[in-house]
């Protein structure tokens, strides 16, 4: 019996020898797997099962900065930008010459408006990695936001040289141009990036706002009318169009375009006022008298100033024009 008791220890003693050899192994592998599944998932747009992959891989390594780093910029691909910030100036402090944190770091500033904290990450970024076409077009975008065109420019035109395929170059490129007014070059871009694959709703409106500028009324119009096809609900895009045909002397088309906008959101005045200047210039006095009536009754204000719309309109004499 004692025979046997003291075999039984001898192999459990041994057991426990060979678990504590392999947990530390069993560890890193675990930590290899999850972070491998946060890539793969991260690389197929599943940002939550990324998320998550990653979480658990720092359950087993706290301080691990591949982790750590990418919990940050998948939290600012969420809009998460207050967890995005503390991933992500963690990493900062663990690695400060880690570019892609410093590039991630600086996106979280801009996403929020802060472009004065945004520009020294997106610099020290570029400054680490001059070759990194994204790293110039983040910093090139936030110098344009800023009005500094001069150095928005070549760093929007290296990074053009080194990827001619990324529909976002050539999109900064026409934001940076349309800054300094250089509308043809604007719509020159805008519509290169849209060749290249780029289809946002805002593409569209901010080439349409270009071609407007140009005199192209009809081909801003229907820029418009592809970023609403894209995106029913932009009301800055909707309500620019409506006041191109309301300019252009299109009272109907002005009238539903608005009337779109009035329906969609009561409480937005311009429209109402646009609506109502639409209505008397096509002729239905009865329902311009109603709106001008009810924007009376809200604030006078907002009746006074459709009566000056009004008679703006009345004025103009609209833009000389070939048929269509």
């Amino acid at each position: 019996m004692r025979h046997q008791m003291e075999k039984l220890r001898i192999g459990l003693a041994a057991v426990s020898a060979v678990l504590l050899i392999s947990c530390p192994a069993l560890a890193v592998d675990s930590l290899e797997t999850y972070l491998k599944a946060g890539a793969d998932l991260s690389a197929k747009g599943d940002d939550n099962g990324a998320l998550a992959e990653y979480q658990n891989a720092l359950r087993l390594d706290a301080d691990n900065l591949v982790a750590i780093r990418n919990i940050g910029r998948i939290y600012s691909q969420l809009d998460d930008q207050k967890q995005a910030r503390v991933f992500l100036e963690r990493a900062f402090e663990m690695n400060p010459s880690d570019a892609q944190v410093c590039n991630n770091l600086g996106a979280v500033f801009s996403n929020t408006g802060n472009s004065g904290d945004a520009i020294p990450y997106f610099e020290k970024a570029v400054a680490l990695d001059s070759t990194n076409e994204m790293y110039l077009t983040n910093l090139g975008q936030e110098y344009t936001k800023v009005g500094r065109i001069g150095l928005a420019l070549p760093l929007l035109r290296t990074a053009r040289a080194l990827d001619r395929r990324n529909a976002i170059i050539p999109y900064s490129l026409g934001n940076c141009f349309a800054a300094s007014q250089s509308y043809d070059s604007a719509e020159f871009y805008y519509r290169l990036s849209a060749a290249s694959g780029g289809r946002p709703a805002e593409l569209y409106y901010r080439l349409g706002t270009v071609q407007n500028r140009l005199g192209k009324t009809w081909e801003a119009a229907e820029s418009f009318e592809e970023a609403l096809s894209r995106h029913p609900d932009f009301q800055v895009c909707r309500q620019a169009l409506a006041m191109l045909y309301l300019a252009d002397k299109q009272f109907s088309a002005a009238a539903e375009q608005f009337e779109v906008l009035a329906t969609a959101d009561s409480s937005f005045f311009p429209a109402w006022i646009g609506l109502g200047t639409a209505f008397a210039l096509d002729g239905r006095a009865e329902d311009s008298d109603r709106i001008l009536k009810h924007l009376f009754a809200i604030d006078s204000t907002l009746g006074f100033k459709m009566l000056e719309v009004l008679a703006q309109q009345q004025l103009d004499p609209g833009p000389a024009k070939d048929e269509p």
